[in-house]
């Protein structure tokens, strides 16, 4: 199991109500928890996958640190529009609904 898997059985356990009270659909909710998931196995201290790719790449954990930070911070604007504009992760899920 990975590390940063231990803390989703407690997410499994929101209910619908508690999503709804914060006015946040449940297909929004997954998005986001996987984004902050993907950004957290990226960075330190866990930095799971940053490891591997290091392992893979042959080269040192300090001397990817440099180059991860463009990424991250894309990551990070990534989660903001997705928290912010629910309609960017519901927009292809609503048109199948129809």
């Amino acid at each position: 199991m990975r590390a940063d898997t231990g803390f989703l059985p407690d997410l499994a356990a929101i209910e619908r109500q508690d999503l709804r009270r914060v006015r946040l659909m449940h297909i929004n909710f997954g998005v986001m928890v996987t984004v902050n998931m993907a950004i957290g196995a990226n960075t330190p201290p866990v930095g799971v996958d940053l490891i591997a790719a290091c392992k893979v790449g042959q080269t040192t954990f300090d001397d990817a640190m440099p180059y991860i930070w463009p990424f991250v911070a894309a990551m990070t604007v990534a989660l903001i529009f997705v928290t912010f504009i629910p309609p960017l992760v519901t927009f292809i899920p609503q048109m199948f609904l129809r």
